[in-house]
């Protein structure tokens, strides 16, 4: 038998097939159908490259060597950062994801010693203790350290520090334009299992990441500009602080 959630999510990438077919024109007039373009070219953009850089800090620390940790802090340095211009904590909709809460929340993973938060800042500092006097690695810290970053205005935001409660739903409202490429990631503080979700204005989902971690993306390219809710989901007994990035 084919669930509710899986029968919404074909006939949502259906029409949205049929959507991307239609005249630019019709497309930003009638807002009525799903918000996803299926036929569109996909790219990494600047949260994608976050996400990549977070990955690599990550595994620079399992690893201990500071040289990743300094790529990975020049990578996040030079992607940017700037102030998001949406609404957090939107009341939630009404979906139904396809990992039932109650199948998931005895089993959730829980770390009593969160991992520290990745930053530009924190990520050299790191580095700088680990190089152990290293000349060359030290050199390597400092020039990053003195580097120009790019202007915010071009960078990816950066919702810090989003307290999702155990077993809650956290939700931001945020606007993305037609037919340009839209990217949403998270990282959460390893405590618990987030999962990721996005609908679109009419709540028809349109991304649903949801792995075993608190570490997710989403990425697509709606058909006209409009409002998106980002829906964070926190299967874990214990609260997870989530940062949201987005483009």
């Amino acid at each position: 038998m084919i669930s509710l959630s899986k029968a919404l999510r074909t006939t949502c990438f259906a029409s949205a097939a049929v959507l991307a077919l239609a005249p630019a024109s019709f497309a930003q007039d009638d807002r009525s159908g799903v918000n996803f373009d299926a036929g569109a070219a996909t790219a990494l953009g600047p949260v994608g490259y976050t996400n990549a850089a977070l990955t690599l800090a990550e595994f620079g620390r399992a690893q201990d060597d500071p040289r990743l940790l300094i790529a990975a802090a020049r990578t996040l340095q030079m992607i940017g950062e700037s102030a998001p211009d949406g609404e957090i904590g939107v009341d939630a909709p009404d979906f139904m994801p396809t990992k039932p809460l109650s199948e998931q929340s005895d089993t959730a993973t829980v770390t009593t010693n969160p991992a520290p938060e990745i930053t530009v800042e924190s990520l050299l500092t790191e580095a700088r203790f680990l190089a152990r006097g290293d000349a060359a690695i030290l050199a390597e810290v400092a020039l990053v350290e003195g580097a120009a970053t790019r202007g915010s205005t071009t960078g990816a935001g950066w919702y810090r520090d989003n307290r999702v409660l155990a077993r809650e739903i956290e939700v931001i409202r945020e606007s993305y334009s037609g037919g340009e490429i839209a990217e949403v990631s998270i990282t959460g503080d390893g405590g618990t299992d987030v999962d990721l979700y996005i609908m679109d204005e009419n709540e028809n989902i349109i991304c649903e990441a949801e792995s075993t971690s608190d570490r997710e993306m989403c990425s697509w390219t709606p058909v006209w500009t409009g409002d998106f809710l980002i829906v964070l989901r926190n299967l874990g007994p214990v609260s997870n602080t989530v940062d949201v990035h987005t483009n």
